[in-house]
């Protein structure tokens, strides 16, 4: 069995709840109980068997609640044993508190979904990570350990995950080739980790001058491309807040659970909380991210003006 922590909306597409409803994400143990690469019918998530499977709904949302402020997530729908369903993106997006709006898109039919679908933000052993010791390899970190951050000097680390995946599809590491983005070494992370783009060209293309940007929207098939291999580990680094770190020399963020603010109240992430229960006094912490993150559009346009 092959265990993924994902995020997800307690949502029914098919029978949405009213507009302007408050959605808050939980994090939860998603398990490929037959190790077939797919999640569906017989495998489970949060303890519960997933007995319906219906990809590519998609979802109308509103951080602010407000007219004109909406995007779409596209996704998939759970249905379980005893009732009760689940919605988790497919579509690169990274859950937060935000405001149902509307369903724009029911899934044509079932179907299982395939793990790389579904993926991490991390960084790869190897990566050298900034800490008060000068450059470390991250898996040589360990909780305690005081790592360099962009906004709160030395903070201490309060844990790391490692996973390994088959590093194809939605799962190969992005290799931000040596000099790209001012990296000392090459680069490898995952596709949805979110590296700090600063300057003209991020005040351009999202109004900040300081801006996150997945690492699969600044592939150009040249200096930055997609690394397809057997498997890969994939490490996260757990802060008590979102934090900017520095791996080979660049910026970029920290591990944010799919929890903040309320969020830690439904007790979502419950591993993490087990391990961690001091991020419930300070779930305030991820109420935000350490900066501002361009949508899929923003970013290429980001990347094309390079």
């Amino acid at each position: 069995m092959t265990t993924f922590n994902e995020q997800f909306y307690d949502i029914d597409p098919f029978s949405p709840p009213s507009p302007g409803t408050l959605l808050t994400p939980q994090f939860l143990e998603m398990v490929d109980v037959d190790n077939d690469g797919v999640i569906g019918p017989g495998d489970t998530i949060d303890g519960r068997t997933i007995t319906q499977s219906w990809p590519d709904d998609r979802i109308s949302v509103d951080d602010d609640n407000i007219a004109g402020g909406e995007y779409s997530i596209t996704g998939v729908t759970y249905y379980f044993a005893g009732g009760g369903t689940l919605f988790t993106p497919i579509d690169g997006t990274v859950l937060k508190e935000t405001y149902f709006q509307s369903t724009e898109q029911l899934s044509p039919g079932q179907s299982g979904v395939p793990t790389d679908r579904f993926g991490p933000p991390c960084f790869t052993p190897g990566t050298l990570i900034d800490t008060a010791d000068g450059a470390r390899a991250i898996e040589t970190l360990r909780p305690g350990d005081l790592v360099r951050t962009a906004d709160a000097g030395l903070q201490t680390l309060l844990g790391l995950e490692r996973r390994t995946f088959r590093a194809r599809g939605k799962c190969a590491p992005v290799l931000i080739r040596e000099g790209a983005l001012g990296n000392r070494r090459d680069l490898r992370v995952s596709q949805e980790h979110r590296m700090l783009i600063t300057g003209w060209r991020a005040e351009m293309a999202t109004g900040s001058d300081e801006v996150l940007v997945a690492a699969k929207h600044l592939v150009n098939g040249n200096s930055i491309v997609i690394d397809e291999t057997e498997t890969v580990d994939y490490i996260h680094l757990l802060f008590d807040r979102h934090q900017i770190v520095f791996a080979e020399g660049i910026a970029s963020e920290s591990f944010l659970p799919a929890f903040a603010v309320d969020r830690a109240e439904a007790g979502v992430n419950r591993e993490t909380l087990d391990l961690f229960p001091e991020l419930l006094r300070n779930s305030a912490g991820f109420a935000q991210t350490a900066r501002p993150v361009a949508r899929r559009r923003e970013a290429l346009l980001l990347r094309d003006a390079a």
